[in-house]
């Protein structure tokens, strides 16, 4: 029934493209506001982007984030706050652009690994250019590696650094 289905996928696996017209310090804005709300308390999230030169870099940024659900709080309502703060960011309505899942605790290891990670890298897609690009991006701009709170990130945070 809803009880148990609830606790079986108690994470949220978020993804945000803004359009390209939002300027960065805006997207993160929303972001910060975000982790303000009262029932958003345990999560990480990281700002990535695609540029795989330094010409590209800071190109089609886009955050990753892990939230856990509270139990008391429907994922009808999760949604619906949630799309409501990135609004402005992008089409919310558009999975392309906004894409909320909900998972279980394996699954939020799996996204760990993968937002903390090394990615694995393919011919066709250049994960580990777009992964050194982040670091630039990131350091260039003061940007933290990953942003957290409540979530017990111990066995990446040694990856990332």
């Amino acid at each position: 029934g809803e009880n148990r289905e609830k606790n079986n996928k108690p994470f949220m696996w978020l993804c945000v493209n803004p359009s390209s017209t939002l300027k960065l310090e805006e997207f993160r804005q929303m972001v910060n506001k975000m982790v303000t709300k009262v029932w958003l308390k345990e999560y990480v999230y990281v700002y990535e982007q695609r540029g795989m030169t330094i010409d590209e870099m800071g190109k089609g940024f886009h955050l990753h984030a892990i939230i856990r659900r509270p139990d008391d709080k429907k994922p009808s309502h999760c949604i619906r706050e949630l799309s409501n703060t990135f609004k402005k960011a992008c089409d919310t309505s558009n999975y392309h652009f906004f894409q909320i899942k909900f998972i279980d605790e394996a699954e939020k290891d799996r996204k760990m690994e993968y937002i903390l990670g090394q990615k694995e890298s393919t011919d066709e897609n250049r994960k580990d250019l777009k992964q050194n690009m982040d670091k630039v991006w990131r350091e260039k701009l003061g940007i933290q590696p990953y942003f957290f709170s409540n979530i017990d990130i111990g066995k990446y945070a040694t990856q990332v650094l």
